[in-house]
């Protein structure tokens, strides 16, 4: 009910839950919880997995790929996650072999990156219901802390009072976004016939689990194909972004036929932002 609604008056104000909720429905609604930096917290319950689920969690490793004209590309690594050849681990090592700090930079940036994504409700508005929230392995480590410490709560995806509420602090901006997750009050999720619904409306994360074709990844990244970039000449004062020349090859590259795939390497370790820019799907 409104903040401004009576029996009988015939109508009602336009209140903060109404005001919340119009809000999403002007910025376009896709599922997702997104934070922005505040003083309070966000405070949240996870929800835990179904009969049909192994886990509540899918985690994927994902490259995100970034372009002078300011648009990107983000998709899961076939290498990481299916043993596949991998376009985009190729690139990384192309160039880390360059030797020079600009490309070790770039490749860095590059390389493919844990990827968490979970179901949730925001507290702050229960009514939108299941939210998909997809976060880094900062974000991930500090959960699996509270969950394997009885002393801050464990399982905090426990519905009933078992279970308890996380407060994410957000600060920063853009690249500097920090996020931080502390356990709040132990409590019930909702009642037992919510529960049961919002399981049932939990939205499926398989769809974040699969790996593009060869072909797709390369459209994507641009190989054999694709707009004209900007001269490297141009691009060396747009760090971090595509400004070297073993990127400007990679990129501009117009070949008919996929490069070869380079003999095996060392693996090199992937690497996880918790704010780089959302879900590529």
């Amino acid at each position: 009910m409104s903040d401004d609604m009576q029996e009988g008056q015939g109508w009602h104000g336009w209140g903060d839950a109404q005001v919340a909720a119009d809000q999403t429905a002007v910025k376009g609604d896709n599922g997702f919880f997104k934070m922005e930096a505040r003083e309070d917290p966000y405070i949240v319950r996870f929800l835990p997995a179904t009969m049909e689920e192994e886990s509540a969690i899918r985690v994927v490793y994902q490259h995100y790929i970034e372009f002078p004209d300011q648009s990107s590309f983000k998709f899961n690594c076939p290498k990481m996650m299916a043993r596949q050849y991998c376009e985009g681990c190729a690139f990384v090592e192309r160039l880390y072999e360059t030797g020079t700090p600009a490309d070790e930079k770039l490749a860095k940036r590059f390389a493919p990156k844990v990827r968490v994504y979970t179901t949730l409700i925001d507290r702050d508005n229960e009514a939108l219901g299941p939210r998909i929230f997809d976060f880094g392995k900062m974000i991930f480590d500090e959960l699996t802390l509270m969950r394997k410490n009885p002393r801050q709560g464990g399982d905090f995806t426990n519905p009933t009072e078992k279970g308890y509420d996380i407060e994410i602090y957000v600060t920063g901006e853009k690249m500097e976004r920090r996020y931080k997750p502390y356990p709040g009050q132990k409590c019930v999720l909702a009642s037992p016939e919510q529960v049961k619904a919002w399981l049932q409306e939990k939205p499926s994360l398989e769809k974040f689990c699969k790996i593009l074709s060869p072909e797709a990844i390369a459209a994507g990244m641009r190989l054999g194909a694709g707009p004209s970039l900007s001269s490297p000449r141009q691009r060396v004062q747009e760090a971090p972004r595509l400004s070297t020349q073993a990127a400007t090859r990679t990129l501009e590259a117009r070949a008919a036929t996929p490069p070869a795939r380079p003999a095996a390497r060392p693996a090199r370790p992937a690497r996880d932002e918790d704010d780089d820019g959302g879900t590529p799907f």
